[in-house]
């Protein structure tokens, strides 16, 4: 018996061994069978691993059953959240962009999405409180003359003034309020920069930044109305949109173009490692096809379960290539080894998968298992990601 021919005793390895010597011979006798069905299940299997989308999150990343996730999601859901955006209105023609921050704040106001709108401050207010906004400077001074006030009226009481005539020192309060209503602030009532280069509108979407899908809508439609205010009320005026929620939304884009090119690098490089090392045409399409149709199962099962992609197993594209068209190299190699030696292709089908297929196997159980090993941890991020890698 050669080292490669099937036991004879019974049990699973006589069993492995048969089914591979009947997938042998069937791969033989009608290979375009096999292409076409490979083909009709790559098809939908691309249509749904085209429908998973980038959850980048940080709450997607976290257990569900944790109490602090829940206690944070019970808050959420009874106050709706808050995400904060800002609009920058181009000031070069001040009164424009002034009436255009009021008749925008005006309209936006209005959307159901939109918690909040300030566009102009509340100068009044400001100036009737302006000890609040004293510099640290300004606060030890006044410290140090109401000190001194205290110091000279409990003197006087007690009886300790060495001049009974001595001036009392003037009251500090009343002092600073006098001169800060006599030169008042000269703030600008609307929301402007230090350069004067833009004006601001600051709005409260409901949502939270963490939880970026709840307020993308929001931020969607108050750019729409933002932008058709601006061609109504001032053509021409530059407008700008920033913010937490802004930059979360830009983040999470890029994040997705960095995974979709680290994918599609990740897959070609590994193709065109083969090319180089082949020089032949054939076996890239003997190993890529097949590691396509792979990659093209094991997302659409990742749609089926999880439903989408999170920021650390977005990366499996990259690592499931490398990986699998390892187990391709193996086989394609043993196969061109069994061809050399006079074999046909039916014999050497059939050694290549008695002898490579079943190293291989268990070198594919060990991968899965640890990937598996992963799967059940809390973190949902790495619970995600084992659950896909250990089926790809």
């Amino acid at each position: 018996m050669s080292d490669v021919d099937p036991p004879s005793a019974k049990g699973f390895i006589h069993a492995w061994a048969t089914l591979l010597e009947r997938l042998a011979g069937a791969t033989v006798r009608r290979p375009w069978a096999f292409v076409a069905v490979a083909l009709l299940s790559f098809l939908p299997a691309a249509w749904l691993a085209s429908k998973l989308e980038l959850k980048s999150s940080f709450i997607d990343l976290l257990s569900v059953d944790d109490p602090e996730v829940q206690d944070l999601n019970l808050v959420l859901k009874k106050t709706g959240g808050l995400g904060f955006s800002t609009i920058a209105i181009a000031a070069k023609d001040r009164p424009k962009a002034e009436a255009l921050a009021v008749e925008m704040a005006s309209r936006l106001e209005k959307l159901p999405g939109v918690k909040f709108v300030q566009a102009r401050l509340d100068v009044e207010f400001i100036e009737d409180r302006q000890l609040y906004y004293l510099s640290a400077k300004e606060l030890d001074e006044l410290t140090t003359e109401v000190k001194a006030a205290i110091d000279h009226r409990v003197k006087k009481e007690a009886g300790l003034l060495l001049d009974e005539d001595e001036a009392p020192p003037v009251d500090p309060l009343d002092r600073i309020k006098k001169e800060g209503e006599k030169k008042g602030l000269g703030l600008s009532p609307f929301l402007i920069g230090n350069d004067g280069a833009y004006l601001y509108v600051l709005l409260g979407l409901g949502g939270s930044v963490g939880d970026l899908d709840a307020t993308v809508r929001s931020q969607a439609e108050v750019e729409r109305v933002a932008r058709e205010t601006a061609a109504e009320v001032a053509p021409g005026v530059e407008v700008l949109f920033t913010g937490p929620i802004v930059n979360r939304r830009d983040d999470a884009a890029f994040l997705g173009q960095d995974l979709s090119r680290a994918g599609i690098i990740g897959f070609v490089g590994v193709v065109g490692i083969v090319l180089v090392a082949t020089r032949k045409r054939r076996p890239v399409l003997l190993l890529s096809l097949p590691l396509a149709l792979g990659l093209s199962w094991t997302f659409a099962f990742a749609y089926l379960t999880v439903h989408h992609l999170n920021a650390v197993s977005g990366f499996l594209v990259s690592i499931l290539s490398g990986l699998g068209i390892e187990y391709g190299i193996h086989l394609y190699k043993r196969y061109v080894e069994e061809r050399r030696r006079g074999r046909d292709p039916h014999e050497s089908t059939l050694r290549m998968l008695r002898s490579t297929g079943g190293a291989l196997l268990a070198a594919c159980l060990v991968n899965a298992s640890v990937f598996a090993v992963v799967a059940v941890a809390g973190f949902r991020g790495f619970m995600e990601f084992g659950l896909i890698a250990s089926v790809g």
